[in-house]
């Protein structure tokens, strides 16, 4: 399982270190809480598997698919050092949202499980979740899943060559909360980890925005939006997936 969870963030993401370390302080740590690798030789062969294996995904995948990176990350200016609390709260908004995302995860889960309890076939589940989604994305395409496409729209907003305001973003993030939550919880695909740095890059932008407006009289004496975006997206990764060595790499 850790290296087939390595292969595939490495191949997907075009970055086997984090698939490695995802691995590692994912799955395997969560193996050895529940007691399933206790050896230190078990732990040592598999890590060497799961180093492996994110390589040769990584390689293979770009043979195929070419070696552009799945993000198309803008050039960020240095942060000052009185910017550093401006982060410091990013991160505890990242870390409430990602918490409100893992809790509506649970709540939509109970939802349909009651469903299925009042009559409701658990086959009819996923055409209640697509419907659900549809209604959404009616009023907010960006919700629905294009790739990297819609993440590398908001990078492309925090540094000023896309419309999104902060207001809209904040609407685009509630709403693909609700929607993630609603196909991952009917038995529709829908993970969390994209999502969620799809999230990140969101708030961030709009927390960036409204932060930076407030400091500098709306002038851009500080660091840029996608500095805010950048570290929006490892935050909130951080928070969801309890990977924060991962969340830096990625």
């Amino acid at each position: 399982i850790a290296a087939g969870s390595a292969a595939g963030l490495a191949a997907g993401f075009n970055a086997p270190i984090a698939g490695a370390f995802f691995a590692v302080e994912y799955v395997l740590q969560r193996s050895k809480e529940k007691g399933e690798y206790g050896g230190p030789s078990t732990s040592s062969t598999t890590i060497a598997m799961v180093l492996l294996s994110a390589v040769l995904a990584a390689v293979l995948s770009q043979i195929g698919l070419g070696s552009e990176p799945a993000f198309k990350l803008p050039v960020y200016e240095p942060v000052r050092l009185v910017e550093l609390p401006l982060f410091m709260l990013l991160g505890v908004l990242a870390g409430v949202t990602s918490s409100a995302f893992l809790q509506g995860s649970k709540w939509f889960a109970d939802l349909f499980e009651e469903l299925e309890e009042r009559g409701v076939p658990r086959t009819f589940h996923p055409a209640i979740g697509g419907f659900c989604t549809g209604a959404i994305a009616l009023w907010y395409p960006q919700v629905l899943y294009a790739g990297f496409t819609n993440v590398n729209d908001v990078l492309d907003a925090s540094n000023g060559t896309a419309d999104y305001t902060w207001y809209l973003l904040l609407q685009i993030a509630l709403a693909k909360i609700a929607a993630t939550c609603v196909c991952k919880s009917s038995g529709l695909v829908g993970g969390i980890y994209a999502p969620s740095l799809f999230l990140g890059a969101a708030v961030g932008c709009s927390y960036g925005s409204l932060a930076l407006f407030g400091m500098s009289g709306g002038m851009h004496d500080f660091a840029s939006f996608d500095s805010y975006a950048i570290v929006g997206m490892a935050s909130m990764l951080a928070g969801t997936c309890r990977g924060p060595l991962t969340s830096v790499l990625l």
